[in-house]
């Protein structure tokens, strides 16, 4: 929980006070040696073997560490999400990328990948995102 009247660091300081002005500081007690759910912390970096170029426009599903993802080439810019839709739960392999927006092929829910995969429409919907690196070789945080 923030705090009030008591300042961090000094970079941390000019940080909160260009992005929360009336934040002065905030105290951590530790950090999350696992997750409560059983799943493993985004962090544990996974390298994707095999994949050739994703061309701009392109969506690609693939399953990682038995997880299934979709990978999306928007604008030249590569993007990660879990595999399943946020409106039906259906996989989105098959659905449609229509510049930078992911039909569901199933419910037709659309969603605006750039935007963090939010639905598109105004839903209370988002993909779940998946942190992508592209540094020697792609690799995905799990």
């Amino acid at each position: 929980m923030p705090r009030r009247g008591r300042r961090s660091s000094s970079r941390s300081s000019r940080h909160s006070d260009e992005h929360a002005p009336d934040l002065l500081g905030l105290e951590v007690d530790g950090i999350a040696n696992a997750d409560p759910n059983g799943l493993p912390l985004a962090g544990q970096w996974t390298s994707i073997a095999n994949l050739d170029d994703i061309a701009s426009g392109e969506l690609r599903s693939l399953t990682v560490d038995g997880v299934g993802l979709v990978l999306a080439n928007v604008d030249g810019s590569l993007l990660a999400y879990r595999e399943h839709c946020a409106s039906c739960g259906h996989p989105l392999s098959g659905a449609e990328l229509d510049g930078h927006i992911l039909r569901c092929k199933t419910c037709s829910v659309e969603f605006d990948l750039p935007r963090a995969g939010r639905a598109a429409g105004g839903e209370p919907l988002q993909l779940t995102p998946v942190p992508l690196l592209e540094t020697d070789g792609l690799r995905v945080a799990l």
